[in-house]
């Protein structure tokens, strides 16, 4: 069947193209009837033999997408490495450094801290506290009168260590008449209670002198 194509003039200035079937010079009625007889007879001739899809399927062999059927190989399993885990160098503790004790240098004797008796193993020169402590107490001396200097007053610290701690012992003498007196009963007492208690630094206040450093314990003998 083929298709023909004319012009029609639809009298609105323009014209369109439309396709009309065209049977072969029989009505469409006898073309389809015709088309009917053909495809029969194609049918009937078409049923004489046995179809190609009838036939017996072979079995025999192996597939051609199969490939062969020999076995496949198994596959190994990989093994993962074991780590064993770093453990880093111990470093032995660095102890700190011993630092010996320091040993306060020896001074030489001094004899410009008044008084009537120096020790031989002073030990360090007295602070600017304790020189202008002595300053005071000999300008106060000067002021007073002659009775007053018989009431003086001698007193001793002593400072020994005792079972790890430090201990202090005190001792005084008053009334006596002569400075002078008093303050050496001041230093023997001081003495004594340095070799009786073993103690390692003792100081003697007096009204003439500061301080009196004895250590070593001295012997009072």
């Amino acid at each position: 069947m083929t298709w023909l194509i004319r012009d029609v003039d639809h009298g609105g200035g323009g014209s369109f193209r439309a396709e009309t079937p065209d049977y072969g010079g029989k009505t469409q009625k006898q073309a389809k009837s015709t088309k009917n007889t053909q495809d029969k007879g194609s049918t009937e001739v078409g049923s004489e033999g046995p179809l190609p899809s009838e036939g017996p399927i072979p079995t025999k062999g192996p597939m051609p997408s199969q490939g062969s059927t020999a076995p496949r190989p198994k596959k190994k399993k990989k093994s993962i490495p074991q780590v064993t885990p770093q453990v880093p160098p111990q470093v032995p503790p660095q102890m700190p450094p011993q630092v010996p004790p320091q040993v306060p240098p020896q001074m030489p004797n001094d004899h410009s801290q008044g008084g009537i008796f120096s020790c031989a193993n002073q030990s360090a020169k007295p602070t600017n506290t304790m020189k202008q402590l002595q300053k005071t107490r000999n300008e106060k001396m000067a002021a007073l009168k002659k009775k007053e200097r018989s009431q003086m007053r001698a007193s001793v610290v002593g400072i020994m260590k005792h079972n790890g701690r430090w201990v202090r012992g005190f001792g005084s003498m008053i009334g006596l008449a002569d400075p002078q007196t008093a303050e050496l009963w001041a230093i023997y007492y001081g003495l004594r209670m340095a070799w009786e208690r073993e103690m390692t630094y003792v100081v003697v206040f007096t009204e003439r002198s500061d301080a009196i450093d004895l250590i070593n314990n001295p012997d009072p003998a």
